[in-house]
């Protein structure tokens, strides 16, 4: 009965996680023998697999995994992303993406390692007030990635993150913070974080991403949220983000050219360019005819700058999407 039970939990609880009746997403897996996944998971792991000769494990939300015996030569990989900011309002720019690890080699003893899942940044609703930053993801002890800074408006300079946020008018862009974490050694791995764009004219600079900084940095559609990178699928089969850009920056505002706030692909929500017409500039972007978009929960995606800053015209920066760990490990 036990080996069936494995066997199924293993197998099928990928499939009910994702329908909702995965009983709260704590999975625990085979590990007393020699064969077989060298782990358990508790937390909100949405995926506890055994594909092409791997264990993967995806958490989505805080929570940890316990590994029964030493991952050396177990080619141990891992994907960690940070929270994405929150775009600001007012000719402002998009928030950065969350920073992004990825672990190529671990030597992890036995022991539990805890999992912190980075918020993205909130949306303000006032109008005078910058977004939020996205806040940090954690594997450890040792890992941490930065959560993206949010976009910079009127007067006031975008903040540094993981990737920087976009520039606003007459305002310049965040610095990336995460390619400056010092991995420890027990780790070989690589970080990935870029700066936003600058401002160019009454735009908002696009937030920077995990693959590359925000919109060209003289000329050209500066509004442009920075690219995301790829997980790569070979080392994480069968989950949702294997093979998939994640950690898109967010789009900036526009004063004259509605559509072409574009989020970084990754996660990366559009910026907005806020349907204002008291200037004589009328604009009419229905992709956010209510408020600039959201990055992608679990991407690390910054949210998308908005135009406005004023009641008349309320459209508030979009929120930064969620970020996320990813382990995987040979059987």
């Amino acid at each position: 009965m036990s080996i069936f039970n494995d066997f199924f939990h293993i197998k099928q609880s990928p499939i009910l996680s994702l329908l909702g009746m995965g009983g709260g997403g704590t999975g625990t897996a085979l590990g007393g023998g020699a064969s077989g996944p060298a782990h358990s998971a508790s937390g909100a792991s949405i995926f506890d697999v055994e594909s092409n000769g791997r264990a993967v494990i995806q958490f989505n939300a805080p929570g940890s995994i316990t590994f029964n015996r030493s991952m050396s030569g177990k080619d141990l990989r891992m994907i960690l992303i940070g929270g994405g900011a929150s775009g600001t309002r007012g000719n402002a720019g998009g928030g950065g993406a969350g920073g992004m690890i990825e672990i190529t080699a671990a030597s992890l003893g036995a022991g539990t390692y805890p999992v912190s899942i980075g918020n993205g940044g909130a949306v303000v609703t006032s109008t005078s007030t910058k977004g939020n930053d996205g806040s940090n993801s954690t594997f450890g002890p040792g890992l941490t990635a930065y959560g993206g800074g949010t976009g910079g408006r009127d007067g006031e300079n975008a903040n540094p993150g993981g990737s920087g946020g976009g520039g606003g008018y007459g305002v310049t862009a965040g610095s990336a913070t995460q390619p400056g974490f010092s991995i420890p050694g027990t780790y070989t791995g690589t970080n990935y974080g870029n700066v936003g764009s600058l401002f160019n004219g009454y735009k908002g600079g696009g937030g920077g991403g995990a693959g590359g900084a925000g919109g060209p940095q003289s000329s050209g559609p500066a509004r442009v949220g920075g690219a995301g990178r790829t997980v790569p699928s070979p080392n994480f089969p069968g989950v949702p983000f294997s093979g998939q850009l994640i950690g898109g920056g967010g789009g900036g505002s526009d004063r004259y050219n509605n559509g072409q706030s574009t989020g970084g692909p990754g996660g990366g929500g559009e910026g907005c360019s806020c349907n204002d017409s008291g200037d004589g500039y009328v604009q009419s972007d229905p992709s956010c005819a209510s408020n600039a978009n959201y990055g992608t929960a679990n991407t690390g995606g910054g949210g998308g700058g908005s135009r406005c800053s004023n009641s008349v015209y309320p459209q508030q920066g979009g929120a930064g999407g969620s970020g996320l760990c990813i382990v995987s490990y040979t059987i």
